[in-house]
């Protein structure tokens, strides 16, 4: 098993790989530097990440995660389990995602 691993975690053997590598690496800073932090609704901050929204990606299935972050399988799972925090960018994808919302009093509620 710690063979495969070490398999998995080579460099990329091909050029293809490499450009593929490059282009996501390349569109996620791409997608970072056009990011404003000012786009985030205010009550979404990283105390309400820790306290709602990570304990709630563990119902969530890793396609589906996946898909919302618009990210890689592998990546999404690193996130549900907790070894991985998300770009901020991401925030609202994952409140969406699991059903948090403003209530009335500011604050966040889960639906």
């Amino acid at each position: 098993m710690a063979n495969v691993a070490l398999i998995g975690r080579a460099k990329p053997k091909t050029s293809q790989q490499k450009a593929r590598i490059s282009k996501t690496l390349s569109d996620h800073a791409v997608a970072i530097s056009w990011w404003s932090p000012s786009s985030l609704p205010e009550w979404l901050t990283e105390e309400c990440y820790v306290q709602r929204i990570q304990p709630r990606l563990r119902t969530i299935r890793v396609r589906e995660l996946a898909q919302a972050l618009q990210a890689s399988e592998a990546y999404a799972g690193l996130i549900r389990s907790g070894r991985r925090r998300p770009h901020l960018r991401h925030g609202q994808a994952l409140a969406q995602l699991i059903g948090t919302t403003q209530d009335a009093s500011g604050g966040s509620s889960v639906s």
